[in-house]
């Protein structure tokens, strides 16, 4: 007859948890499904509501063998990465051809995954008793982006301890995380098991900055932003950040960007590390512009401001050629696709497009 471990993982007694996964891998998946294994499912599907495009790639941290890889497929996810402690479960995992990639990692060293790296992230019945610590649920959050998804359990073992539910509260109640699925239900209801699945989604951090040009000195105007900006981050928890707007390069001048740090400091300013600077960021807008594109969000626009301010001068009747800020842009160019781009076009965003994945609560990136 077959070892049952069901009963053992909840009691490690601090013993080493690969050993005793490494003993189960082989029989893993046979025991829990003889108890109607029902968290992945429910995770899956919960976490589905809330991804707009399936096709992303999704972290399934703690993957073990791949049932929960599987339950993701099955919910029509395809591009999924499986990290496991144990090799044992991820050589069970690779014959089920289910991941685009596996990585065993050493708990003491973590995952080698950067911040970021991933939008979606699963851990589906991996933080608990007899499992991944607490902590985890820390690190994770951290890895995840600004409006990252994370999909995760507790089971009644890990409930039975208020730390647990109360890790969740800290991060909703200080603003860290919104909770978009919460529920209570089967895990293994053969052993008389249920679970909690959740969905954060992590919130942006309140973050201002100050973007000066070193063009010339400060005044009270440039006083007065850079002073609202950072007691309001102060306020809220958050990140002041100092960006310098050198991109001006037969304007700008060493002496007056020092002359603007000894100002700030005089000022009781102090901004967050490292200082960004306008013409080191191409990179990064590049980036910003390729997921911006494949979110749809992007057209070509080769309208000049003369193009502009006669269309706007003629508007459709019934159709205000004004706004708060001045005149409206006229859509001239709104229907036109990326692949139909010109080098000397300007690229547009797509307000009402981008203002309705706003509503749906689903960001920009």
């Amino acid at each position: 007859m077959a070892d049952k471990f069901l009963d053992k993982v909840y009691d490690l007694g601090g013993n080493d948890p690969r050993d005793i996964y490494a003993k189960w891998s082989g029989t893993y998946d046979s025991e829990v499904s003889s108890h109607g294994y029902a968290t992945p499912a429910r995770c899956a599907k919960a976490l589905s509501q809330f991804v707009p495009d399936l096709i992303e790639d999704v972290l399934d941290y703690g993957c073990g063998t791949g049932l929960s890889g599987e339950a993701l497929r099955a919910e029509g996810f395809v591009n999924l990465h499986g990290f496991d402690i144990s090799k044992e479960m991820l050589a069970l995992a690779d014959d089920k051809s289910i991941y685009s990639t596996l990585t065993c990692f050493d708990p003491e060293d973590g995952p080698p995954i950067s911040k970021g790296q991933f939008q979606t992230i699963a851990a589906i019945g991996v933080i608990g008793v007899g499992a991944a610590p607490l902590s985890t649920f820390d690190l994770l959050m951290d890895l995840l982006p600004p409006e990252g998804l994370l999909v995760f359990s507790f089971n009644d073992h890990a409930l039975a301890d208020p730390t647990f539910e109360k890790k969740v509260n800290d991060y909703t109640e200080a603003g860290q995380a919104r909770l978009l699925f919460k529920e209570y239900g089967d895990h293994l209801p053969g052993a008389g098991l249920k679970s909690n699945v959740y969905v954060l989604k992590k919130n942006v951090m309140f973050r201002t900055r100050f973007a000066p040009s070193p063009t010339g000195p400060l005044h009270l105007g440039h006083a007065y932003s850079a002073l609202l900006g950072h007691d309001m981050a102060q306020a809220h928890r958050g990140q002041f950040s100092l960006r310098i707007e050198d991109t001006d390069s037969l304007r700008s001048r060493q002496n007056w960007e020092d002359l603007i740090y000894e100002d700030l400091a005089w000022l009781g300013i102090s901004w967050e590390s490292p200082i960004l600077r306008q013409s080191e960021r191409g990179d990064a807008y590049k980036e910003a512009l390729f997921k911006l594109n494949k979110l749809g969000l992007l057209y070509p626009c080769a309208c000049s401001r003369a193009d502009i301010e006669n269309a706007a001068s003629a508007p459709q009747e019934g159709v205000s050629a004004f706004g708060p800020d001045g005149r409206i842009y006229p859509g001239t160019c709104r229907n036109r696709q990326m692949t139909d781009a010109q080098s000397s076009d300007a690229i547009r965003l797509n307000m009402a497009k981008a203002a309705a994945r706003l509503d749906a609560g689903l960001g920009y990136i």
